[in-house]
């Protein structure tokens, strides 16, 4: 099943949604400056979407965050990987996939970090609130649905799956190096994580009328001691998300009309090097 037209899909897989049409936030990343439309046109025709181990443990954590009875029936846990250097070892890693069948496959130190991710998370006190007060107010969750919503200024289809929503609230769950609040800002421009929230509260509104503005980013460190952050992003960078997803939606819209994709400018640019390189060694 694939996303062909508006509405919320609940049951969509992560692999269906990434094949579906409309754009994603991942896909604007591709349109928007500094890339362009020539290189969103050529992923769009020769690369397909491929889970990296980083994601499978994103995934993992995801799931024994959100879904923890959920997590056995996707993920099968090994005491380690079979390794393929000698028939036997084929042999084993085959029997080993084999059993798995379509569960992802953690080996016991993965899981162990999965195990230590998720307790940060879960046991941080702003989460075991804001669960015990959806507990308590019997509030409807929705896990992972997608959204697939069109933008009426441009006339795009546009995607957004966020990771965890209520009736007022959106939850979204990060794994990072760095959960700093200087080295995760950096990260959320880098990811355009302000953009996926602002697709994410667009898409709400436009399938259910309701407004959301709490977009609670939930953020664990992927080394020990795995320190877990809660951030509330704020309204100039929902904006400003909102300012890229525009611009993206009319670009797309612009050379679907013209059917140009066009690249990098054929001309001589001017190069500099970034200000922190600057030195004057007056210090040094």
């Amino acid at each position: 099943m694939l996303i062909t037209k508006p509405g919320i899909y609940p049951n969509l897989s992560n692999e269906d949604y990434h094949k579906s049409e409309g754009l994603s936030n991942s896909k604007m990343s591709l349109l928007l400056p500094p890339s362009c439309p020539a290189n969103f046109r050529y992923h769009e025709d020769n690369v397909a979407h491929k889970d990296t181990d980083a994601f499978n443990l994103g995934t993992a954590v995801h799931t024994a965050c959100f879904e923890p009875l959920e997590f056995t029936k996707r993920f099968f846990m090994v005491q380690e990987i079979p390794k393929r250097n000698s028939n036997l070892g084929k042999a084993a890693h085959e029997g080993m996939l084999k059993q798995a069948g379509s569960k992802m496959i953690l080996d016991k130190d993965e899981f162990k970090i999965v195990q230590d991710m998720t307790n940060a998370v879960t046991g941080h006190q702003v989460w075991k609130n804001l669960m015990a007060k959806v507990n308590k107010e019997n509030s409807p969750t929705f896990i992972e649905h997608s959204l697939a919503w069109v933008d009426e200024e441009h006339n795009v289809l546009l995607r957004s799956r966020p990771d965890f929503y209520t009736n007022d609230l959106i939850i979204d769950l990060k794994t990072t190096k760095d959960s700093t609040i200087h080295a995760f800002s950096r990260a959320v421009a880098e990811y355009a994580y302000h953009r996926q929230a602002a697709l994410a509260c667009a898409g709400l509104k436009a399938l259910t009328g309701r407004d959301y503005t709490n977009v609670i980013l939930f953020v664990v460190d992927k080394n020990p001691p795995h320190f877990a952050r809660c951030y509330v992003l704020n309204q100039s960078a929902i904006m400003q998300g909102v300012v890229e997803y525009k611009k993206a939606a009319e670009i797309y819209a612009e050379c679907i009309r013209t059917q140009e994709w066009p690249g990098y400018p054929e001309v001589v640019e001017d190069l500099d090097i970034p200000n922190y390189a600057y030195r004057t060694f007056d210090n040094e």
